[in-house]
């Protein structure tokens, strides 16, 4: 979501005809730890612990974008981040309403950090229940925040005087 929301504000700011090279001014902080999470996330699916690489990158996220909390949208990063962290711990995965998302063409991804949602699903509210029927997915909204927060750092970076 964060990749998805950063090109989306790019373009956006490109489209208002700003300049990409704006995002020169950002002073981006921690940067390895960045890096480190993107890893371990795209690592878990053939990685022996897949589920602890993944929450290892949801909390770096976090983290990251905690320590960038001066960054437009990085607040919004960390929130959805964070709020992925604790639905997902809080589960031991991260509950799918795959009713909705079959209903819309999808289907549960068969990982380690998703589970179907059931009645016994702790705080379904952060579950993966907004279903995105051209893309027949489902996310969460802490994915929302995640999204919004990666748009907004790169189109006001690119808007701004």
């Amino acid at each position: 979501m964060l990749l998805s929301g950063v090109v989306a504000g790019l373009a956006f700011g490109i489209a208002f005809g700003r300049d990409w090279r704006r995002l020169e001014r950002l002073q981006i902080k921690w940067i390895p730890v960045l890096v480190l999470a993107l890893v371990a996330r795209a690592i878990a699916p053939v990685a022996p612990f897949p589920f602890a690489l993944d929450l290892l990158g949801i909390a770096l996220t976090t983290v990251f974008a905690a320590a960038n909390r001066r960054l437009p949208g990085a607040p919004l990063v960390a929130l959805g981040s964070l709020l992925n962290l604790i639905v997902i711990v809080m589960n031991g995965a991260m509950p799918v309403d795959v009713e909705l998302l079959g209903a819309a063409g999808g289907r549960l991804r068969e990982d380690a950090i998703h589970e179907p949602l059931t009645d016994g699903s702790v705080l379904p509210i952060l579950a993966d229940i907004i279903i995105v029927p051209f893309v027949r997915a489902a996310y969460s909204i802490g994915d929302v925040f995640i999204a919004i927060g990666g748009f907004l750092l790169t189109f006001v970076t690119l808007t701004r005087p």
